[in-house]
């Protein structure tokens, strides 16, 4: 496929109520002892697969509020949960994603996970923030088997170099990728 026929395929994804609630508000799921909470649906790259990148593309998708986010981790917590990742769209997009890793860190969470497209990884500071809560679980988003294939993908030019610019750094800060 093109890399116009995959971006047509994005605009026909069908977009449920469900999404567009979803694209505004945090949202949850987990039992036991592990919890998952997903920080909206904004995100920078435009996945031909996937409907954050067209809530967004759409302005449908919005920052959520650090509080219902605080709310939700400590609930987990709380509840007894031992492993929180977070996820998105993009988590690391929001304002409130520091801050939420901060206080899942304060909380006491054994393993934290971080799902992520790298959009911040060459960004000075970021990583260095991050790294300075502790040391975390990084998944990354690679969408293809080369930089061509990926970006075809993602609809951005960029989205591959930064994230092999982010494994380096990462693996150079200890972290688990």
């Amino acid at each position: 496929m093109t890399c116009n026929t995959l971006r047509g395929v994005r605009r026909h994804l069908p977009i449920s109520e469900g999404d567009r609630a979803a694209a505004t508000r945090v949202t949850t799921t987990g039992d036991g002892h592990q919890f998952e909470i997903q920080l909206g649906h904004l995100c920078n790259n435009r996945c031909v697969f996937c409907i954050s990148g067209r809530l967004t593309e759409m302005k449908l998708a919005r920052a959520v509020a650090l509080d219902p986010i605080l709310a939700a981790i400590e609930e987990a917590r709380a509840r007894g949960a031992r492993k929180l990742t977070f996820l998105g769209g993009e988590p690391t997009l929001h304002k409130s994603f520091l801050p939420a890793l901060e206080r899942a860190v304060a909380l006491g969470f054994e393993e934290v996970v971080i799902f992520t497209n790298g959009v911040l990884f060459p960004h000075p500071g970021f990583l260095d923030k991050v790294v300075a809560l502790g040391r975390f679980e990084w998944r990354v988003s690679i969408q293809g088997g080369n930089e061509s294939a990926h970006v075809a993908v993602t609809g951005r030019d960029d989205s591959f170099r930064r994230i092999v610019h982010g494994l380096a750094a990462l693996r150079a800060r200890g972290q688990d990728v």
